[in-house]
């Protein structure tokens, strides 16, 4: 089966008729190749100052995979997916009893079945990852400046020809289970009159959208900035509860942060519960803040790879986490609503 994702490349400026193609080989001989847009495509409204990048593989899905697609090129469901589509959306029913829907309809992932989201997740990580490194290679090498974040999707496609494309379920956003698509809860709106009026989004929450924004494209750009924001939120929760620290925080340097989370953190007056209700971390969740500590060491002092995303991945969600549970700490108790399941667990919120 053949993948294909085009992208915008925000200014990257290419000469006319230049075409650049790379081939990565196998397994899946992803090939990323960059061209810069048309006149027609310029009248269309495509900058000329961007360009445009097509990343193509070729992969071969197990038997169970496979035939969900087949179903997909029938315009059905395959078996396994959401029961009850039509509940996800308002309106028209865009489903009929037996799962049909028109040809051209872009399906959520959240619909499919688990095996064919985790295949589909791998396709868009691996074709991303090829592009964004191309980009970043060549901006590199030609000193070019430009965007962190510096493609935007156009269309992703799939084909068991490369004759008759069809567009590959997405998720609606580059993350799959952190943040949900939902309406903002009308319930927020108080609170955010108030906190607005006295705060500001921590530093330590935008620094971590900005990791998980680029986790699936620079995958130690997003370790070194998510431990950053945990080590900040930390820092920021201690001169929080016990103001007259503030100085010692800016000016001496600070113990490891998994010192300052175990021996620390448990000691300051939080704000939010009396002492035997406050969550504490368990050894499972420190142990993972370690690694994402270790794993942001050797990338910081050690020419090496990247470790594999699902360990990036689950060192994330583990800071994002963290985030919350310190909000909470300095007195917003809504922040435990938006711990993951799995945390609750450990923390026994359940």
């Amino acid at each position: 089966m053949y993948f294909q994702i085009e992208y915008s490349v925000r200014d990257l400026l290419l000469k006319e008729n230049e075409h650049w193609e790379l081939n990565f080989g196998p397994p899946h001989n992803v090939t990323v190749s960059l061209r810069r847009y048309t006149r027609e495509e310029i009248q269309r409204g495509h900058s000329e100052r961007h360009a445009h990048c097509t990343a193509s593989c070729e992969i071969r899905p197990s038997p169970k995979i496979r035939e969900m697609f087949e179903s997909l090129a029938e315009n059905k469901l395959p078996p396994g997916s959401d029961e009850d589509p039509n509940r996800h959306f308002i309106g028209e029913p865009l489903f009929g009893s037996d799962g049909s829907f028109n040809k051209g309809f872009v399906l959520n992932l959240f619909l499919l079945p688990k095996a064919f989201q985790s295949f589909a997740e791998n396709v868009y990580r691996e074709l991303s990852r090829h592009a964004s490194q191309t980009v970043k290679v060549v901006r590199w090498r030609a000193a070019l400046p430009g965007s962190a974040r510096p493609l935007a999707v156009l269309a992703s496609k799939w084909s068991f020809d490369r004759k008759d494309w069809r567009p590959i379920p997405h998720s609606g956003m580059a993350c799959f289970d952190l943040w949900s698509n939902h309406p903002v809860p009308s319930n927020v709106w108080i609170e955010v009159e108030k906190l607005a009026q006295v705060a500001e989004e921590p530093l330590g929450h935008e620094l971590f959208r900005e990791a998980w924004v680029q986790m699936h494209t620079s995958q130690r750009s997003a370790i070194v900035m998510a431990m950053t924001a945990a080590e900040i939120a930390v820092k920021q929760c201690i001169i929080t509860l016990v103001p007259a620290t503030e100085w010692l925080i800016q000016n001496i340097p600070s113990p490891p942060l998994e010192t300052m989370l175990r021996d620390y953190l448990p000691k300051l007056p939080f704000r939010c519960a009396p002492p035997n209700k406050v969550p504490q971390l368990s050894k499972t969740y420190m142990d993972t803040i370690r690694k994402g500590v270790q794993i942001r060491n050797r990338i910081a002092h050690m020419v090496v790879k990247p470790p594999h995303l699902d360990s990036i991945e689950e060192v994330l969600l583990a800071v994002h986490d963290l985030l919350y549970i310190l909000d909470y700490y300095c007195g917003h108790e809504w922040a435990l609503e938006h711990l993951s399941k799995a945390t609750k667990r450990e923390l026994k919120l359940e």
